[in-house]
Formats: C-alpha cells, sequence, structure tokens
C-alpha cells in the first residue's frame, strides 16, 4: 500500500480534486478493481469446481450402468454355461 494511505479517506483538509485527493482517490479504485477481480476469479474457480464434480457425477453414473450391463451379461452367460 501507498505511505499514508487510509482506506477510509484521503484525511481531514484534503481538498477534492486536489493531487492528493486524486491519488488517494486513485489506489482506491485499484483497490475496488482488485477486490472486483477476486471476486470474478472466485466465482470462476467454484463454478469449474462444480463442473468437475457433475462431470465426475457423470462419470460414475456411466461405470455404474457399465457394470449393471456386465453383471447382467454374465448372468446370462452363466446361465447358458449351466443349461449347456
Amino acid at each position: 500500500m501507498y505511505e499514508g494511505y487510509n482506506a477510509e479517506g484521503p484525511g481531514e483538509g484534503v481538498e477534492v480534486g486536489s493531487e492528493e485527493y486524486n491519488q488517494w482517490l486513485e489506489v482506491r479504485n485499484l483497490q475496488l478493481e482488485v477486490i472486483g477481480l477476486n471476486d470474478t476469479i472466485f466465482n470462476a474457480t467454484i463454478s469449474n469446481g462444480e463442473a468437475q464434480i457433475s462431470a465426475m457425477e457423470a462419470r460414475v453414473n456411466k461405470l455404474k450402468e457399465d457394470a449393471e450391463k456386465t453383471k447382467e451379461m454374465a448372468e446370462i452367460l452363466e446361465s447358458s454355461i449351466e443349461s449347456g
């Protein structure tokens, strides 16, 4: 942070439009941009995580379906072998 920066305001006696005020305002605007970017990154990370979870759930469901089909085929084969 800049030396002497105060997040609550430029300080008493600083006039709006002065160089000191404009510098304070620039720093404050940059902080707000960073906060906004952090929020965007956080939300994107959450969305990405949710998408990955959905993809994993879909894969698990597909594996369950495949396992059930394999079990059914094994039962048919076993029955076929037994009836010979």
